[in-house]
């Protein structure tokens, strides 16, 4: 069985479970997971699983008994279960954090975190097309003073680096770098949350310099 840090939505790590303890358990149903975390309708598991139901707190907590998760595992689940359910981008920004802090146990591919990463930090896509029009032959302090507002010199290394990693720029012989080819995507819950965060950044640093530019 996979472990639910392979996951990113609650609903399919729940489906999951459910697939594999019935291919391995006789007895199992969607009955008896009811029982085990004391709902009377038989089908709540069932309902969680298609979208029709949320888990209200105390039920996380049931969950994560009948689940039989141990105690990192079941930090991870109500933190995913309340990121999946969570109404508002600050809502999923909070919970989305937690699940990042469990970083050594989640697979990379599965959370995206270099994705939101590159969005979350708005100045990231700024030095993209700066380092792509100027050779600034590493000098990471004055690719840090030509972006506005100005950033630190190690945020401007970092992003840099991370550019590389995502192969979304690269070094070519005169030390200079050029874009690729590299779809820069936006898909899933954990991406989106970062781009809505961008583009408000955006919009409020576009507001400003209205007021400061002459």
């Amino acid at each position: 069985m996979k472990a639910v840090f392979e996951f990113i939505d609650y609903r399919k790590f729940l489906l999951h479970y459910y697939e594999e303890r019935k291919r391995s358990t006789r007895y199992f149903s969607y009955r008896y997971f009811s029982k085990k975390v004391e709902i009377n309708s038989p089908s709540f598991l069932k309902h969680v699983i298609d979208g029709k139901r949320n888990l209200t707190r105390p039920c996380i907590e049931k969950f994560c008994n009948a689940l039989g998760l141990p105690p990192k595992e079941a930090v991870y689940f109500s933190h995913l279960v309340l990121f999946n359910q969570a109404k508002t981008a600050a809502e999923k920004q909070e919970h989305y954090a937690t699940l990042r802090s469990l970083a050594g146990e989640i697979k990379e591919s599965v959370i995206g975190s270099d994705q939101y990463d590159y969005f979350a930090n708005w100045y990231t896509p700024v030095i993209r097309e700066l380092i792509c029009l100027y050779n600034f032959n590493d000098d990471f302090k004055k690719i840090a003073a030509a972006v506005s507002p100005s950033i630190h010199t190690s945020e401007a290394s970092r992003a840099v680096r991370q550019l590389l990693k995502l192969k979304f720029v690269e070094r070519i012989s005169d030390g200079s770098y050029r874009e690729t080819n590299t779809a820069i995507t936006a898909d899933g819950p954990v991406t989106s949350i970062a781009v809505r965060s961008f583009t408000q950044i955006m919009l409020d640093r576009s507001k400003a310099a209205l007021d400061t530019v002459p």
